[in-house]
């Protein structure tokens, strides 16, 4: 029996800008099920009338493979994997590759301008090849393809076209927002438009997860203009989260097999070890909700989320709660919205307040997932975080390219991704300046840094994210900092300019010492001067003090 074939691989490129551009939730929600769609349901939708491994399976209900194998069965093609923007498929000549990229490129042109395909391909004899080599082989082939590919740029319409509000393109039509406003649009946001409702099935599949989680009682905002209250804070985060490591631990992948008698075991686990990423995120983002549904609490002004205990642990009284900064929560719409999700990454858009818990919670459960990677006792995930604060109004797009670089700043903090990490930047006044530049010029002052941040989740020996929540805990809840707001306040002016003056100013104000945390007990005075060498170490919970409301069961 022939065992040469065609090992082809696919990469979706140009996400970034096709999703997040727009200030418009529902466009870039519509836009991300459109991507997502390429690789989901587009590829069934091409091999539909070949005969391949796919079993039936309706739009949006995901895939699920059959045993069949292409040189046992007369398969046109076998998918060996998909999903999160790529595609590695097995099939039986390149005239079939010729026609499933032309259809796919099509399709691209159609629907989603903006979209770079990029595609190869190479022979393999599945008794002969080392399947594995053949593979890094491949992606070193498509990595130099895509290196060499030439940028391109939208033709701009007549001088008398009228444009898309949304994209600035020419319209060609007019679309009812939310709030029944007609809007020009253009054609790529009308094709985007016209996957929300394969969106709420994507988010269905999370929700159907979620325990308590009701239709008919619990929605998500539609609106950027949503997120927060008016005249108390009007701040949504913008969360982005990635698995650390994985291009490592795919290329890890079958190091202990040999060739080419376990090229079919290979494949098998390149296909387990993709979907049990695609499951770790989905698993974490399910136990994120289920824990912002928990956090929920009641009143006679009705459901809101609020910090329900102090830095020791126990129960906040009453007159505590009275001052603490609360989200007031309609069930219809939780401020909370997932935007990418299907892959080992996920970004997801929440009120400002509970960006920094919400991404915590989230990297926790991650971790506690375990992938399939053919090694036994099998490894959990590292993840990490960037989070955006940013006013609700600020450009979508400049926000999420913020959150994906305090992402890559939180992957070198926690041991270049071998640990979990969160990074985040508050943008009170809009953000004009790249990350570095910002840091320099606002964080960097005579004394030294002024942030400790990029964290590590947990760090036995030194300050973590553990340690930055007991010091916001401290300055709004112990006995000694409660009900001193306007002076911690002022306190945060004074850190700038370095430990002598803290220490002045808290003798002027007869202040006691600074929150005191295990880790920071061999820090010299630090609880009095808040330096210790060239680093602040109260910064960072100070200027969060009005955007870190914790979830707590």
């Amino acid at each position: 029996m022939d065992a040469k074939y065609y090992l082809y691989l696919l990469e979706v490129g140009g996400i970034q800008d096709f999703v997040f551009s727009s200030n418009n939730l529902q466009v870039n929600v519509g836009a991300s099920a459109l991507v997502r769609a390429i690789t989901d349901e587009w590829i069934k939708q091409v091999l539909a009338e070949k005969k391949t491994n796919f079993l039936d399976s309706g739009e949006g209900s995901g895939n699920a493979f059959s045993d069949a194998k292409i040189d046992q069965d007369s398969l046109d093609a076998e998918i060996i994997y998909i999903g999160g923007g790529n595609a590695l498929i097995l099939f039986k000549d390149t005239k079939l590759i010729g026609e499933f990229d032309k259809e796919l490129s099509r399709r691209i042109l159609v629907h989603a301008q903006g979209i770079k395909l990029t595609s190869d391909f190479l022979e393999v004899d599945l008794h002969k090849d080392n399947l594995r080599l053949k593979n890094a082989e491949l992606h070193q082939k498509l990595s130099k393809k895509k290196s060499a590919q030439e940028t391109h740029s939208s033709l701009p319409g007549l001088g008398v076209s009228a444009r898309c509000v949304f994209s600035g393109s020419p319209a060609s039509g007019i679309w009812e927002d939310p709030g029944r406003n007609p809007r020009r649009v253009s054609d790529g946001v009308i094709a985007k438009l016209q996957y929300l409702p394969l969106a709420k099935t994507y988010l269905d599949k999370i929700t159907q997860a979620v325990v308590g989680f009701d239709d008919q009682k619990y929605g998500f905002i539609s609106n950027f203009d949503d997120f927060g209250e008016k005249g108390v804070s009007s701040y949504l985060a913008i969360v982005h989260l990635d698995g650390n490591r994985m291009g490592k631990r795919i290329e890890a992948l079958g190091s202990e097999l040999s060739f080419p008698n376990n090229n079919r075991a290979y494949l098998k686990l390149l296909r387990d070890f993709s979907e049990s990423c695609e499951t770790a995120a989905k698993n974490a983002l399910v136990a994120t909700l289920e824990k912002l549904l928990r956090s929920l609490q009641m009143d006679e002004q009705g459901y809101f989320i609020q910090q329900k205990f102090d830095e020791t642990g126990n129960p906040l009284p009453g007159k505590v709660k009275q001052v603490l900064p609360r989200v007031n929560v309609d069930l219809s719409q939780l401020p909370f919205r997932p935007i990418v999700f299907g892959g080992d990454d996920v970004t997801f858009i929440c009120d400002g307040r509970l960006g920094l818990s919400l991404a915590k919670e989230y990297l926790n459960n991650y971790g506690q997932q375990l992938l399939e990677e053919g090694i036994s006792p099998k490894r959990p995930p590292v993840g990490r975080a960037g989070i955006a604060i940013t006013p609700s109004h600020f450009p979508f797009s400049q926000g999420y390219s913020l959150a994906e670089e305090l992402s890559g700043n939180a992957k070198r903090e926690g041991n270049d991704g071998t640990e979990a990490s969160l990074d985040w930047h508050i943008g009170k006044n809009g953000i004009v300046k790249p990350l570095g530049a910002t840091r320099e010029q606002q964080y960097k002052v005579p004394s030294g840094s002024l942030v400790m941040r990029p964290l590590k989740l947990t760090n036995a020996s030194g300050y973590d994210f553990e340690t930055f929540d007991f010091i916001v805990r401290s300055f709004w809840s112990s006995k000694d900092w409660f009900g001193r707001r306007n002076k911690v306040k002022a306190l945060f002016g004074v850190m700038p300019e370095g430990g002598r003056n803290v220490v002045s100013f808290r003798t002027l104000l007869k202040l006691p010492n600074l929150p005191s945390h295990t880790k920071l007990a061999n820090l010299g005075q630090v609880i009095e001067e808040g330096w210790y060498g060239n680093r602040c170490y109260y910064f960072d919970a100070l200027e969060a003090l009005d955007f870190y409301i914790p979830v707590e069961d």
